[in-house]
């Protein structure tokens, strides 16, 4: 009789070649670079990215659609000719997520608007929506595309000017972990609802005048602006608050199916949890009725689950020892006391190196998943990629992998993304000129 023991934390043998399928598309290519994802509820993965294709010259490159099956086969792709940005170089900059179980696919990015006077340009959200086969939604905008006015005065459009490329944010090593300040939406019924900020920005230096940071509400459906958020529920745009003189700076934010919505923010001293009704008004019942101050972490993360929200916030990875803390509040933004008896908890190395684990997901038992990278000093500084496990109280899992860790695929630096799925864990995981996933058990 043959035993067979389940390990949790290892590459599934079933999945792509040995646990690991490149992030590619099914067509000739010479390089693919994803650059947003997500997973749907079989396991199956819709990614947007940069591809040169083989079939062309190298100087003609383009933007692509791609869906790998839940065992890690690319089955589908297809060219994105137009999204809510108007120049294609800005495209780097488009996010993608999932609008609801089959209903197809929505995207955000910050397309920027010549101001009426002086070398000035204003930017604000950009919309797009896809079908399940990649095809824009011809009814949403202009055939899947809106591209609003700003609701600021400086903002009038001399007649006959255009909209200009999409802001670009500031790219770290890791693209699909580095989307902070890039806005944050969903589908609630018939409403999007979105948080992103408008910059204005002074073309001659290229510095940034003022950030604001706003909620704006649309039609789910046609695109168009719809005034029913703010204090009397008449506005299409609401500003959120600042904090230490700043507008934030979003990092991460949860809606719930009433509109209500979770923001972690963070400005250039701290990192802020609150919670703010469907209005977009501050929600006072969350925590002391203020929100929740955290130390700084410019990658800081969220996760959300029934009960419970997470947040992370890594060290850098210099200078060496440093690790991620991990902070859990109740839906209600107290001290969640099941977690290490209401306390953060630094998940750090016990040798010479740092963990940095920038993104994390709570499955269904409440067990914390975090990836990112585990850094230290060879020849220079590098990193591999790293997945820790913790349990619902905040112990390491002892049944997942090494104590808890798992530590690789070997060549990878960056765990650049994590999903749960019911069969499995995926990992976006990087190497140099690469990009994969690597699905662990769990």
């Amino acid at each position: 009789m043959n035993l067979h023991t389940h390990r949790a934390g290892v590459l599934d043998p079933t999945f792509g070649d040995n646990g690991i399928a490149p992030l590619t598309l099914p067509i000739g290519h010479r390089e693919f670079e994803p650059l947003s994802c997500y997973t749907e509820p079989d396991g199956s993965m819709v990614y947007y990215g940069h591809a040169a294709v083989a079939e062309l010259p190298a100087e003609q490159t383009g933007f692509y659609f791609g869906r790998l099956t839940p065992d890690g086969t690319p089955t589908e792709a297809a060219p994105v000719h137009r999204v809510a940005c108007p120049v294609s170089t800005s495209n780097y900059d488009f996010t993608v997520s999932r609008t609801a179980v089959n209903a197809g696919i929505l995207g955000f990015s910050l397309p920027v608007h010549p101001v009426a006077k002086f070398a000035r340009y204003r930017s604000y959200i950009g919309i797009s929506r896809f079908a399940e086969d990649f095809t824009p939604l011809p009814e949403f905008g202009d055939n899947g595309i809106v591209i609003p006015l700003p609701m600021f005065n400086d903002s009038l459009r001399p007649a006959g000017s255009s909209t200009l490329p999409c802001v670009q944010s500031n790219t770290a090593q890791n693209r699909l972990a580095d989307n902070i300040g890039l806005p944050r939406g969903a589908v609630i019924g018939k409403r999007i609802r979105v948080v992103f900020q408008s910059f204005l920005i002074d073309n001659e230096n290229t510095e940034i005048i003022d950030t604001t940071t706003l909620l704006a509400s649309f039609d789910s459906a046609t695109g168009k602006p719809i005034s029913d958020i703010g204090e009397n529920h008449d506005a299409e745009t609401v500003v959120l608050p600042e904090r230490d003189g700043e507008a934030l700076e979003p990092t991460g934010a949860h809606f719930y199916d009433n509109g209500s919505f979770v923001l972690l923010a963070v400005t250039s001293a701290s990192t802020y949890l609150m919670r703010f009704h469907a209005n977009g008004q501050l929600d006072d019942g969350f925590a002391d009725g203020q929100p929740i101050k955290l130390p700084l972490g410019v990658l800081s993360y969220l996760a959300v689950s029934e009960k419970r929200l997470v947040v992370t916030i890594p060290a850098s990875p210099l200078p060496l020892g440093g690790g991620t803390t991990v902070y859990a509040f109740d839906k209600d933004g107290t001290a969640d006391r099941e977690f290490n008896l209401g306390q953060p908890l630094t998940i750090a190395a016990t040798d010479a190196t740092t963990l940095t684990l920038y993104n994390a997901v709570i499955d269904e038992d409440e067990r914390i998943i975090l990836s990112g990278g585990r850094w230290s000093v060879d020849s220079g500084l590098s990193s591999e990629c790293h997945v820790t496990r913790l349990l619902s109280n905040g112990t390491l899992d002892p049944e997942f992998a090494d104590n808890g860790h798992f530590r690789g695929p070997e060549g990878y630096q960056y765990g650049e993304a994590v999903f749960v799925n019911d069969d499995g864990i995926r990992i976006v995981c990087s190497a140099p000129g690469i990009e994969s996933i690597a699905k662990l058990t769990t």
